[in-house]
């Protein structure tokens, strides 16, 4: 027959090893989740970078067309003034 502290630490060692099964199922299902979002924030993150893309892409063409306009501005400009002078 066993004795009764053999009993007791059984039990004890059975349920810490119950105890840390139920916490690792949880864990599990939590990292799961985690994935899951992950995976979502990937797939957002991605359509993020094409649409930054195209932004400065459109920034880039907007720089060459204000510096065109400058360019026709000033010339314009000392066009004006070259008539005044002569």
């Amino acid at each position: 027959m066993a004795s009764p502290t053999g009993t007791q630490w059984e039990q004890a060692v059975l349920n810490k090893l119950t105890s840390n099964g139920e916490r690792i199922a949880v864990l599990e299902r939590d990292m799961s989740d985690v994935k899951k979002e992950l995976t979502e924030m990937n797939k957002r993150l991605s359509g993020i970078e094409k649409t930054t893309e195209k932004i400065e892409s459109l920034l880039g063409w907007l720089k060459w067309i204000c510096g065109g306009i400058v360019a026709i501005a000033l010339s314009l400009i000392a066009n004006f003034v070259y008539s005044l002078i002569a």
